[in-house]
């Protein structure tokens, strides 16, 4: 069946419904372009347009873990180094071997005579300890203040709390003969337990550590 449009019928029609015929099919023409082109396309700008959104506020979020991270490592790291100094200072172990051994080179280095050094029971701290030990020794008054001076300038905190001194005069020289009770520190990442309970620990370790007696 062919559907033909008869021109001269048309004509007949009178002029006002024919603009009205043509404004209702404009109109109908417009619709059907706007549901069936449109629309979906609208539908699609506005899910894209969302789509965009999440993925800023995403990038954002991520942006911010990013620089909060960065800063926590830097932060880490920090905190890292000045523990490994701290760590230097105080050390996690009291090591009194080594602290031995400084000990002797620096007065072998100030010409000293290291004649006693013996450690001390651990005294707990909040979050440390105090290793005290006792020391005597005997030299020049120059040697003594440069052994005290190299004392002080060891990366380990040597605190000398007290010290006496005595001079004598030995071969026509001038000889100070002293003692001195000094301080160091051990780092504990724990509150530490009753000295009671350390003790018979440090009577143990300290077997091996000879006592310089001379």
């Amino acid at each position: 069946m062919k559907l033909r449009l008869d021109g001269s019928k048309i004509t007949k029609i009178p002029r006002k419904y024919r603009i009205v015929l043509m404004l209702a099919l404009t109109l109908a023409a417009f619709a059907g372009v706007y549901f069936w082109q449109l629309v979906p396309q609208f539908d699609q700008k506005r899910f894209l347009n969302g789509e965009h959104r999440n993925a800023k506020e995403e990038l954002s979020r991520l942006t911010a873990m990013k620089s909060n991270f960065d800063k926590s490592l830097k932060e880490y790291f920090q905190l890292k180094e000045n523990l490994d100094k701290v760590l230097v200072q105080m050390p996690e172990e009291k090591d009194v071997p080594n602290l031995l051994r400084q000990v002797s080179a620096l007065g072998q280095e100030a010409k000293i005579r290291l004649k006693f050094f013996e450690p001390k029971p651990l005294q707990a701290r909040e979050f440390y300890f105090e290793l005290p030990f006792e020391i005597r020794y005997t030299g020049g008054y120059h040697n003594v203040g440069y052994f005290f001076d190299g004392v002080r300038k060891l990366d380990r905190i040597i605190h000398v709390a007290n010290f006496s001194l005595e001079s004598k005069v030995v071969a026509s020289k001038l000889t100070l003969e002293g003692t001195g009770l000094a301080k160091t520190y051990v780092y504990t990442k724990e509150m530490p337990k009753e000295q009671t309970q350390d003790k018979p620990k440090d009577k143990k370790d300290d077997k091996n550590v000879p006592t310089i007696k001379k």
